[in-house]
């Protein structure tokens, strides 16, 4: 029996290896009779289910199932043996009352010899577990979602989402095609087909998508190939662009207005970083500025403005930080070109979020300077008006007041001059003399005012010993000083010349020698001197022991808006128009008229006035800006009326000689 026991050993050997095959898998294995009992079961069905083999051999597998769904179950088990079903979904229950989703499939067999049934029934909690995930997410996913037949592109399902974006109802698109339905066209397709990869997966793909009530809609469309159970899918997620598209599109067209406005304004604009740098500039900035695009990008705004303004500017940005609403809109300023010129300019400020300032500033010099020459044109006027109102006040007071004492002591000489004795007379005669000069030199003074005011006054300089001339100028003083026991002493080099216009240096001799007199008493004394400066001028002095003058008065002396004069120390008559005639006189020369007074102490008027041609020259061309051109103009003049042999000490001395008004 060799053989059969072999046979034997091998059956054996093969019941053992099926058994353990057998109690190996995952799903619940039953062998049924074809009454639906449970023949035999894998270690699964007890392990899972909790039974003890005692508990279930014998039992009929619908005793497996909810007590409410066992007719059900039955039910199926006959169609599927009967070919009209496929599976069967009615869960199983645990011993303990735990029902798990399963799928089971039952077909028949022989098992030991006899006819039987096979049920296998898979769990399938974990599918039905990714499903509800998978339609939880997709249903509720704010992105409109589609899940299409790979092979036949028709839509089995689509979201809320889907139907909210394109406005179809759902049996507008279940079994359609895209195409069928008109959201998209034929091209629109293909061009997202070549953004997809080689398994047909594509990602963040612009496209357009036509609604229902056929408004464009902008979208971003990602798509992909997925597997359920033995069916490919394709799953589409839809993003609506349209609003972010638009807004695109207006920033587009705001940064394109921004840029159009930005260079083509006729103001200057800088866009400046909060470290100071300057970012970006139109056009206009670098006309007024002077630089170019790529010199000024990165440059700090604070190396063109002079130190003079810059505090004033970084405080007037540090209020318009802190508090916007209260600081002014705009700042005058001045800026440096890069030729190094300083010019005005008139600016706005302007705050970002990102703490950048948008400056735009418009040049105003030219407005500046027009200001300017209107404060001077009005200063000008004030000061025409207050020497018109001092001419009638001369004209209605001073003149009259010594013709009134004249006109009297001729009355008295006609009417009575039988009655009159010698001595008498001879008073009334040095009277009318003293009144004739006073109204000479007032009426010497009004002509010579008028004469300059109206641009009239020659101007001839020429070479003279300053000596000489001063005594000449001072004759008719020197009568008056003797009458208050005045002395005069004088401090002149014999050798020194000066070169003036003789005329005008008499009317300033004149009228600083008769104050000098006028204003101080009886045994005072007066001093007149003259030096040479280190810059080749000639400095004269008049000093005198007089009355002198506050710091009021001495400040106000050359204002014709305040009135100065006052009596002399006799009661003698002063207009204090022989000042201001001085001044202008000794600044036609290029000099500087001064005084330094004390009440009570006397006073001391000093100018200066070129020592010879030289000197004249020399300071006429090389005056300040502003004065040097109205030097210039009076030094053409000078030299057009210079005599020959005087012309040639230019060419002597190696002087360049240049005219420009």
């Amino acid at each position: 029996i060799t053989e059969r026991k072999k046979a034997e050993i091998l059956l054996q050997q093969t019941r053992q290896n099926y058994e353990t095959f057998f109690n190996t898998i995952d799903e619940f294995l039953y062998v049924l009779d074809e009454q639906g009992n449970i023949i035999h079961t894998n270690n699964t069905v007890k392990n899972r289910l909790g039974y003890t083999e005692e508990e279930i051999i014998g039992k009929s597998v619908l005793m497996q199932h909810p007590p409410e769904r066992r007719e059900e179950a039955g039910r199926i088990v006959g169609e599927m043996l009967s070919g009209t079903a496929e599976f069967c979904p009615v869960p199983i229950i645990t011993k303990a009352g735990v029902q798990i989703p399963v799928e089971t499939r039952v077909t028949r067999g022989v098992w030991d010899g006899k006819p039987v049934l096979y049920g296998v029934t898979k769990d399938i909690s974990k599918v039905r577990l990714s499903e509800e995930k998978f339609s939880k997410v997709f249903h509720i996913n704010p992105s409109a979602c589609g899940l299409s037949d790979l092979d036949t592109g028709k839509y089995v399902e689509v979201n809320e989402a889907f139907y909210t974006l394109l406005g179809y109802a759902k049996d507008e698109v279940i079994g359609k095609t895209a195409l069928d339905i008109g959201i998209l066209n034929t091209e629109t397709r293909n061009a997202v087909l070549l953004k997809a990869d080689r398994n047909g997966n594509a990602t963040n793909a612009e496209a357009e998508l036509k609604a229902k009530n056929g408004d464009i809609k902008q979208v971003l469309l990602s798509s992909e190939n997925i597997f359920v159970q033995d069916k490919k899918y394709r799953f589409t997620v839809v993003n609506d662009i349209t609003e972010r598209k638009k807004a695109e599109e207006a920033l587009r067209e705001s940064e394109e207005k921004f840029r159009l406005i930005f260079e083509n304004n006729s103001s200057a604009i800088a866009i400046i970083e909060p470290d100071t740098t300057i970012s970006i500039v139109n056009e206009e900035f670098c006309k007024v500025s002077g630089y170019k695009k790529q010199e000024v990008i990165g440059m700090s705004w604070t190396q063109q403005i002079p130190p003079e303004d810059l505090e004033r500017l970084k405080e007037f940005n540090r209020r318009r930080l802190l508090n916007p609403k209260d600081a002014p809109d705009k700042y005058e300023f001045k800026f440096r070109q890069k030729n190094g010129e300083i010019k005005h300019a008139l600016m706005s400020v302007s705050m970002l979020s990102n703490r950048k300032i948008i400056a735009s500033f418009i040049d105003i010099t030219e407005r500046k300077k027009a200001e300017e020459e209107l404060r001077e044109s009005e200063e000008n006027l004030r000061k025409i008006n207050a020497e018109k109102d001092k001419f009638f006040s001369i004209i209605a007071h001073d003149l009259r007041s010594p013709f009134n004492g004249f006109l009297g002591l001729t009355e008295i000489m006609a009417e009575g001059m039988q009655n009159l004795t010698l001595e008498e007379i001879q008073r009334i005669a040095v009277s009318l003399k003293y009144s004739a000069a006073n109204l000479y030199s007032l009426l010497g003074n009004l002509l010579e005012w008028s004469l300059m005011q109206r641009g009239l006054t020659a101007f001839e300089p020429q070479l003279f010993l300053l000596s000489r001339k001063i005594t000449e100028s001072m004759a008719l003083v020197t009568e008056a000083a003797d009458k208050k026991e005045i002395a005069i002493s004088y401090d002149i080099p014999e050798d020194l010349t000066v070169f003036a216009d003789r005329n005008m240096f008499e009317g300033v001799i004149r009228n600083l020698s008769s104050n000098a007199v006028k204003f101080t008493n009886k045994g005072g004394v007066v001093n007149v001197s003259a030096k040479t400066m280190p810059d080749n001028s000639v400095e004269i002095s008049f000093k005198d022991t007089g009355i002198g003058m506050n710091k009021e008065m001495t400040d106000n002396l050359f204002r014709l808006d305040i009135d100065t004069s006052r009596k002399g120390t006799e009661d003698e008559s002063s207009t204090g128009l022989g000042l201001f005639i001085c001044k202008d006189f000794i600044e036609k020369h290029g000099g500087e008229l001064r005084v330094d007074s004390e009440e009570g102490k006397g006073s001391t008027f000093t100018f200066t006035i070129p020592k010879n041609v030289q000197s004249n020259a020399v300071e006429l061309l090389t005056a300040k800006k502003g004065k040097g051109a109205r030097l210039l103009l009076r030094f053409r003049k000078m030299f057009r009326a210079m005599p020959g042999n005087i012309s040639k000490l230019f060419r002597k001395q190696n002087i360049p000689v240049r005219l420009k008004t």
